[in-house]
């Protein structure tokens, strides 16, 4: 049982475990009808084009990431996003698998191909083993993080391998700027996570830790940008929710933005090898 958090009000926290999370959780038809909004572009995509360009960029990079860490096989994308994660892999010799509750994102993969499975991970039969699962800021997302990652176990095979990315509410940033914070996306993030709570999920459900990184290039310098931004902005998230086309484009704060992004970029560089970034990447095995 969790307490009522001083920061958050909308939040309980776990002192044991460093847990915070909602106090209610939204129904299942409205998580799934939230997710089928994020991906109604084109192709799947969330963001005006320019941003869906980068994103794709950093989306190959991530590709490279999972290479170190494991070799090619069979791979298990829960929550993949955009389809175009699916084909990067597979244009490289995986054979990646995705799961996705968006029906959106879900359909046009399958459109192009891909192998694609509708539905929670829980709920889903699948009789294939995989090499490694990877939860690319998903784990906050779902309503049962423990069974998630008991299902994604005996998925495994012998030795195989996971990578989970969360948001870090351990972060400096995230305690220095608390409902600033780009990342702590009360809207949608049922839990929000830290080093220490991420990894007792992991240990308790049989996965032992290899490796920690507190950097998304993709992520963190933007989280910064933003939260920055929100500081001096009454409205907050502005320019996400202008890659969003959720509002037009505001020239000043847009040039204040680009001036930002080289300082931000270098702002969570440091803070990374400290190892105070608002991102974390676990990196585990069976």
């Amino acid at each position: 049982m969790g307490e009522q958090s001083k920061t958050y009000e909308e939040l309980l926290f776990c002192k044991n475990c460093d847990l915070y999370w909602k106090k209610e959780f939204p129904s299942m038809n409205k998580i799934v009808e939230s997710y089928n909004k994020f991906y109604s572009g084109e192709d799947g995509a969330r963001f005006d084009e320019k941003s869906e360009t980068l994103i794709r960029f950093f989306r190959r990079l991530r590709r490279l990431d999972v290479e170190r860490f494991c070799k090619k096989g069979k791979l298990l994308d829960v929550g993949y996003g955009r389809p175009i994660d699916l084909e990067i892999f597979n244009k490289n010799g995986w054979k990646a698998t995705g799961t996705q509750i968006s029906e959106t994102s879900y359909q046009v993969a399958k459109k192009k191909g891909l192998d694609v499975l509708y539905g929670e991970l829980t709920n889903l039969k699948i009789n294939k083993k995989f090499d490694i699962i990877t939860f690319w800021c998903v784990l906050e997302h779902v309503k049962d993080p423990n069974a998630y990652l008991r299902k994604s176990r005996n998925l495994l095979n012998k030795n195989g391998k996971i990578i989970i990315e969360v948001q870090n509410v351990g972060s400096w940033l995230a305690k220095k700027t608390t409902k600033k914070w780009f990342n702590l996306d009360l809207d949608n993030h049922l839990y929000q996570f830290s080093k220490k709570s991420l990894t007792k999920l992991l240990e308790k459900n049989g996965f032992t830790i290899k490796r920690i990184s507190y950097f998304s290039p993709e992520i963190s310098p933007f989280s910064a940008l933003q939260t920055f931004l929100n500081l001096f902005s009454k409205k907050q998230n502005l320019l996400f929710k202008m890659m969003k086309k959720e509002e037009r484009a505001h020239p000043i704060y847009l040039l204040t933005a680009f001036l930002l992004y080289p300082l931000s970029f270098a702002f969570f560089l440091i803070f990374a090898f400290k190892k105070q970034g608002d991102m974390i990447k676990i990196y585990a095995q069976k």
